[in-house]
């Protein structure tokens, strides 16, 4: 099943995941989690799921100016070496039977960039006949979820809403 784990910005749906992580060692992938230095806010970090290694992501592009291969968009900078983390994870990930785990799916992703590609895999994988992906878990700010539901022809899921479902 794909289950797209939703609500709005700073409405847990990290923190849903992390639960789901604590009662299911098996589960794969990356998960966004933010980071502070001194208090201030600062980006995201990548965090795998079965390792606990976490990189590096997303910065204020103020904050983050000291890759030169950054992708600045806005007020953030996406670090490569980030990116280049994530992707090898999930690719590891998607090697397993096992459920894996996407956090998260944003407009980067809808326009085409930063992880994309490995969303579509994971679809694509988990739609096999005897798929490698058992349970897809995608996180989605509620407003992106049509979007995202059409960009990747997602046809089989469930949403969970973690405003009323208990996140």
């Amino acid at each position: 099943m794909i289950y797209i784990v939703t609500g709005k910005r700073n409405s847990g749906k990290t923190t849903y995941i992390k639960k789901m992580i604590e009662n299911n060692k098996t589960l794969d992938g990356v998960i966004s989690v933010k980071c502070f230095l001194e208090g201030i806010f600062q980006g995201y970090d990548l965090y795998h799921i079965q390792t606990g290694r976490q990189y590096p992501f997303l910065r204020l592009a103020a904050n983050g100016g000291n890759d030169p291969n950054a992708l600045t968009v806005g007020q953030f900078a996406f670090r490569a070496e980030g990116i280049a983390f994530g992707k090898h994870l999930l690719q590891e990930a998607f090697s397993k039977d096992g459920d894996v785990v996407i956090d998260e799916i944003a407009q980067m992703e809808l326009r085409g960039g930063v992880f994309y590609e490995d969303v579509k895999q994971a679809v694509a994988l988990h739609d096999k006949r005897d798929g490698q992906i058992k349970n897809l878990y995608l996180v989605v700010r509620e407003e992106l979820v049509k979007e995202v539901i059409q960009q990747f022809d997602i046809t089989a899921y469930e949403v969970i809403d973690v405003e009323n479902d208990g996140g």
